[in-house]
C-alpha cells in the first residue's frame, strides 16, 4: 500500500514520467532502507531481473550532503558513507511517512543519524531554504502509561495529562514555523505502543481515556529509536517506515578516530594518542582476525 501510495503521489506530481521508473524507484525507496547490509545486494538484482530495462540512478542533494558532513564533523564522528545513506533514507522517508521507526542494536548509528539530519536541515533553513528542526525526546519505559497518556485521578476525576500526549498536543497546535519530531528513545512494546494505531495510521488521530482527540500536525513526525522490533505487532510495523541501522557496518578504526578526535584540541595529548594509534592499528586486526577466524569458542 505504501509503495502504490507514494508512486501514485509522484505520478501526479509529474504526469509525463516514466512509470516503470517511477515504480522502481519507489520501491527502492520504500524497501532499501529496512534491508541488512547483506541483503541490498540481493534487492538490487531482483530489481534489476525484474525490470531489466530501468535503468534507475538515485539522485542526492548536493548541498544536504555538504550540510551532513559539517554536521558529522560538529558531533566529533566520522561522516561514513553508510551513515550518510542512512541519514539520506531517513530524510527521504520523512517526506512520505509521519511515524518512522529507527531499527538496530546499540552502535548502529540511530541517534547520530536524526541529530545530524536535524543539524544539516537546521543549517540549511538558516541559508533560508526548508525549516528547522525541533526535537522532543523521552523513554517510554521511564514512566507508567498512565504518566505517558495521562489519567484520571481515581479520588478527585480530574484528568492528569500524559507526558507524551502533552508533547504530541503542543507540537501539532504550534505554528508550523519549524519541523517537530518526536524522538521516542526506547524498547516498543504491545502495553503502550498499541494505543498509538490510530495516531500512527492514516487518521493521524491520538485518542485518550479523556475522549479527547489530538489531530497530528503535518509538521509533526513521530520517529521510535528501538533495539528490536519483538514485542511490536503487525499492525504498528505496517504503520510505520522502517530504518534499519546494522551495527556490523560501524568499522572498528571509525570508533578508534572518533575517540582521538576528543582530545585533537589539546597538545599535550597529541603524542599518546599517536602512540595508542598506532599500537590499535598493529594489534586490532589481528585479534579480530583470531577471534572471527582462527580461534574457535569452547562452548
Amino acid at each position: 500500500k505504501a509503495i502504490l501510495s507514494t508512486a501514485g503521489k509522484q505520478k501526479r506530481n509529474d504526469l509525463d514520467k516514466d512509470e516503470s521508473l517511477l515504480l522502481v524507484q519507489t520501491i527502492i525507496s520504500n524497501t532499501s532502507p529496512r534491508l541488512v547490509s547483506n541483503d541490498v545486494p540481493l534487492f538490487n538484482a531482483i530489481i534489476k531481473d525484474v525490470f531489466p530495462q530501468v535503468v534507475h540512478s538515485k539522485s542526492i542533494p548536493e548541498k544536504l550532503l555538504n550540510k551532513l558532513d559539517e554536521a558529522f564533523v560538529s558531533l566529533k564522528v566520522q561522516p561514513l558513507s553508510s551513515h550518510t545513506s542512512k541519514c539520506i533514507e531517513f530524510y527521504e522517508t520523512t517526506l512520505v511517512r509521519h511515524g518512522l521507526m529507527l531499527v538496530g542494536g546499540a552502535m548502529g548509528g540511530k541517534t547520530i543519524s536524526w541529530k545530524a539530519l536535524q543539524m544539516a536541515l537546521t543549517k540549511q533553513a538558516e541559508e533560508g531554504e526548508g525549516l528547522p528542526v525541533h526535537t522532543e525526546i523521552l523513554n517510554p519505559k521511564a514512566i507508567t502509561i498512565s504518566e505517558l497518556y495521562g489519567s484520571f485521578n481515581p479520588i478527585t476525576s480530574e484528568w492528569s495529562d500524559g507526558v507524551l500526549s502533552k508533547s504530541i498536543r503542543e507540537c501539532s497546535f504550534s505554528e508550523q514555523t519549524s519541523l517537530k519530531w518526536i524522538i521516542v528513545d526506547g524498547p516498543v512494546d504491545s502495553l503502550w505502543i498499541e494505543s498509538m494505531n490510530s495516531l500512527l495510521d492514516d487518521n493521524k488521530v491520538l485518542c485518550l481515556a479523556n475522549n479527547e482527540r489530538i489531530q497530528l500536525g503535518p509538521h509533526v513526525k513521530m520517529v521510535f529509536e528501538v533495539d528490536n522490533l519483538d514485542e511490536a505487532s503487525p499492525a504498528t510495523v505496517s504503520r510505520c517506515g522502517m530504518i534499519y541501522y546494522d551495527p556490523s557496518a560501524l568499522p572498528w578504526n571509525a570508533l578508534v578516530a572518533s575517540w582521538t578526535q576528543k582530545f585533537s584540541d589539546d597538545e599535550k595529548y597529541k603524542e599518546i594518542m599517536d602512540f595508542i594509534s598506532k599500537q590499535l592499528d598493529k594489534y586490532i586486526p589481528k585479534m579480530i582476525q583470531f577471534l572471527l577466524v582462527d580461534g574457535k569458542t569452547a562452548m
